[in-house]
């Protein structure tokens, strides 16, 4: 088996790997965390390895050739059993195995495994600071380390003074010495100069003018300078490795900021359509692709099918329920365009009691989005194309595309859908919101940031012909980790809604909340939507 030629096709292009692995390599790998590598993440480096689609049969024997053991004694089982139909190894329509290379935890699980570096600069720890030569004196710094909020009582006077006043560098009265102490917050009891005029001190001489002077000639200095400076020493290691902390945080943000840019302004630029297809399955009736940058609709009957083909194959990501048949069924390559799938992120909701619920698009989109019917019925598809009825199959598929704009928008904002049963609401995850997209906590944060007003539609799902006509203007006053506090234009209490009940939202430039003065906050941010 060998791997494919080297292309813009090639998954280790595609991924922006340095090198292609080598099975061999990866068998009995720890990644990691410290566990041993498992089948599936060596299905995803053996279709790496190979480049392109490969059957699982073939993973299976390049996994023995390479030295990989099946737990059960059967490789192909054993596959099967690790893949479970998991993302970002998926099955084409011609059976082969391909990886999804937009997946939001490949990155992840490549970096586990060992074949790409941790992002990010490694920075190694500062050297600890070079202890002077005793000849060389104490500076302020040593010293505010060595007494800091520190008690100095049992000190030796003798020493604690002359260290001061090495640091200083000149003479001092016992007065400017306790201010320099109160200012470090030194625990120290009043200096008796008394002390001192009796000759106890043999580093320190009362001058002329009952100032306090440190011999520098005495044979007691040097050893002085190594007990400050090796009492100074934790704190001063301490303090380098905060500084160096802070200037790798700081960095570390920087480049966060940057790669938060980069990507709003990589998803800014992304070509994308919502496309839908009736029937579900069998000979294409009718498409619609709408446009999220314009939100223009164009639908194509059965005999355009050749233009709707080619207006899908000009984005550059494309959103529908089960995309990759919907693509494979208008005859595009499945593996080269990049696919959001709007149906549900699971096949059942277990519930506490009673039988799981089977999920379907129409209970999901209908729960998420609160339109009734928002798919159509295949009854009704199949009696409107049985009679021919090709206006009625476009409007359908027209009115279907809307329906899966408000339910996009809504996963878009909240990255999960809702699922309404009887009295109960159940959020799922969904993971498959694009890097770089504006979610509405991060509108939020950005209008508390900057004092812009933000609109929200809340409730239904926004009117087709306008959609903010419904919407109201609100500011965040307060926020946390999980809350926000909001106001009104006017100052009062807006209406009350739920952020899960939010639609859709946008930040309205020119629109400030007022200071306590009544002055208007400045903001520069622009609409985004």
């Amino acid at each position: 088996m060998n791997a494919i030629p080297a292309g813009s096709g090639d998954y280790v292009h595609r991924l922006g790997l340095p090198a292609r692995p080598r099975i061999e390599d990866m068998v009995g790998r720890r990644v990691v965390g410290g566990q041993p590598i498992n089948l599936f993440q060596l299905m995803i480096a053996t279709l790496i390895e190979r480049g392109g689609p490969i059957s699982l049969g073939d993973v299976a024997l390049r996994l023995k050739e390479a030295g990989a053991r099946s737990p059960i004694g059967d490789m192909l089982l054993s596959l099967k059993k690790a893949w479970r139909r998991r993302e970002p190894i998926y099955e084409r329509p011609d059976g082969l195995l391909a990886l999804n290379v937009n997946d939001p935890n490949l990155d992840l699980t490549i970096f586990v495994i060992g074949l790409r570096p941790a992002r990010g600069i490694q920075q190694e720890a500062p050297p600890p600071p070079a202890v002077p030569d005793p000849s060389v004196p104490l500076t302020l710094d040593e010293v505010r380390a060595a007494f800091t909020r520190c008690s100095v009582r049992y000190f030796s006077y003798n020493r604690l003074v002359a260290a001061i006043l090495d640091a200083h560098g000149r003479a001092m009265s016992p007065a400017e010495i306790m201010s320099f102490l109160a200012a470090i917050e030194a625990d120290a009891r009043d200096l008796p100069l008394a002390r001192f005029q009796a000759g106890l001190a043999d580093l320190v001489a009362v001058t002329p003018e009952d100032l306090l002077g440190l011999d520098v000639s005495a044979p007691g200095v040097p050893a002085m300078r190594v007990v400050v400076r090796k009492r100074a020493a934790p704190t001063l290691r301490y303090e380098a490795m905060s500084r160096h902390h802070k200037i790798v945080g700081d960095n570390a943000t920087a480049r966060h900021r940057e790669r938060e840019r980069d990507e709003a302004a990589a998803a800014a630029r992304l070509r994308r359509c919502i496309v839908r297809v009736v029937p579900d399955e069998g000979p294409i009736a009718a498409v619609a692709v709408l446009d999220l940058a314009s939100r223009q609709i164009s639908s194509f009957a059965a005999a355009e099918i050749d233009n709707a083909r080619a207006a899908v194959a000009g984005y550059e990501l494309i959103a529908a329920v089960k995309p990759r048949e919907v693509l494979h069924r208008l005859g595009l390559e499945v593996d080269q365009l990049r696919s959001v799938d709007l149906g549900p992120p699971r096949r059942e909701l277990r519930r506490d009691a009673g039988r799981p619920l089977r999920l379907t698009p129409d209970l999901v989109i209908a729960s998420t989005t609160g339109i009734e019917d928002p798919l159509g019925k295949p009854a009704q598809v199949a009696s409107d194309i049985a009679h021919g009825r090709a206006e009625r199959l476009r409007a359908r598929v027209e009115s279907d595309v809307r329906s899966l704009l408000a339910h996009y928008r809504y996963v878009q904002l909240h990255g999960n859908v809702l699922v309404r049963w009887r009295r109960e609401v159940e959020e799922i995850l969904v993971e498959w919101p694009i890097q770089g997209d504006a979610s509405l906590r991060v509108l939020l944060l950005d209008a508390a940031r900057t004092g812009a007003q933000i609109d929200l539609v809340v409730g239904a799902a926004p009117d087709w012909d306008d959609p903010w006509r419904r919407a109201f203007g609100v500011f965040v006053t307060r926020m946390d980790r999980f809350d926000f506090a909001f106001a009104a234009r006017d100052g009062r209490a807006p209406q009350a809604f739920r952020l899960d009940d939010v639609m859709e939202a946008r930040l309205v430039a020119g629109h400030q909340a007022a200071d306590a003065d009544g002055t208007p906050r400045a903001s520069s941010r622009h609409d985004r939507v």
